[in-house]
């Protein structure tokens, strides 16, 4: 199985006032599967709910500006190459300027399928977003 994990990390003042420069804390993930244990057979969307909860739960659409450096989130994605056995484990980070408010990921599963009856994904559209019109606010 292939399994993904995302982390805040930024800096923190403790309450007896200790400065902890590269503090870590785990971000829940969601996906259409209900698990961060994921089938990687087909695109998936990962998600972080912001609610009261969250440890970005106080995020503004104004600390996504590019002079905001106070955080950044890695999110880990590691699973087994079924062939050889192999581990692997792709990261990536996301700076809060790099955060699009209120958008979503277009559709990239065609509801045509071609000739030979499988599915068409449209890769040319994998980073292209849109406004989310749920109402909800989230990033």
């Amino acid at each position: 199985h292939t399994q993904v994990q995302a982390r805040v990390i930024r800096r923190r003042t403790t309450d007896e006032g200790e400065i902890i420069q590269y503090d870590q804390q785990e971000l829940p993930i969601h996906t259409t599967e209900k698990s961060n244990k994921i089938f990687l057979f087909w695109p998936l969307t990962v998600a972080h709910i912001l609610d009261e909860s969250s440890p970005l739960g106080d995020l503004q659409p104004s600390d996504l500006s590019p002079d905001n450096t106070s955080f950044e989130i890695m999110v880990v994605l590691e699973g087994v190459v079924e062939s050889t056995g192999l581990t692997v484990q792709a990261r990536s980070s996301y700076l809060p300027s790099e955060i699009l408010w209120g958008q979503r990921f277009q559709n990239i599963h065609s509801d045509v399928s071609d000739l030979t009856g499988q599915k068409i994904l449209n890769y040319s559209r994998f980073h292209e977003t849109y406004p989310d019109s749920s109402g909800v606010g989230n990033p």
